[in-house]
């Protein structure tokens, strides 16, 4: 895209896949900005200092435009040792961004993971991310957000999987009775049948 001087997001998909088979670990910021009323908000002279502050504090770094208003700043932690150092300055040239247009954002910050990257997952768990944090927050992603965000695909996959197939003894489907107590009758008059997922292993995690 000529106007934020990102790429789009097929070569978002390719540099990742690229980084994956090459097993280079990378680093990933992802920036959501919306207007106050929630409308995704890029006007030129934004899109122009967004490109202009993050690829300049940034060695080597390559901006992509993922999904809506959503940038995604790439770049090998080999090209930039000192993250914390790195990360800092991205922090503050946003910082500046954002005294300037006033606009709200959330900023997912990761290394990238294997199994994300091996199943193009990215725009999913980013959403999955900011749905979790509060708007105008720079979140470092934890071990235990990719762990918590990787058993919910495997529920989710699990219920879809199970659905679709309709079986009524899938083993993978526990039905419990559970009586319920009437107050007034002073006893047990109806049942409620509530299912679960069986625990099995998930081969994501």
């Amino acid at each position: 895209e000529t106007a934020t001087g990102a790429s789009n997001e097929a070569s978002f998909h390719d540099a990742i896949a690229d980084a994956y088979a090459r097993k280079q670990k990378l680093m990933l910021l992802f920036l959501h900005i919306q207007d106050y009323e929630g409308y995704n908000s890029f006007t030129e002279e934004m899109q122009f200092e967004i490109f202009r502050f993050f690829t300049g504090v940034v060695k080597k770094a390559t901006l992509f435009r993922v999904t809506g208003a959503r940038l995604a700043l790439m770049f090998r932690e080999s090209d930039n040792p000192d993250m914390e150092s790195t990360t800092r300055k991205i922090e503050e040239a946003f910082a500046r961004l954002y005294d300037r247009f006033h606009l709200s954002f959330k900023t997912v910050i990761m290394e990238s993971d294997d199994e994300i990257s091996a199943h193009q997952d990215y725009s999913k768990f980013v959403l999955f991310m900011e749905d979790r944090i509060p708007v105008n927050t720079y979140y470092h992603v934890t071990e235990k957000d990719k762990e918590l965000y990787k058993r919910q695909q495997h529920i989710l996959g699990e219920l879809e999987d199970i659905a679709a197939k309709g079986d009524l003894d899938d083993p993978r489907v526990l039905v419990f009775c559970q009586p319920v107590y009437h107050v007034r009758k002073q006893m047990y008059d109806t049942a409620e049948a509530l299912m679960r997922l069986a625990e099995h292993e998930n081969p994501r995690i």
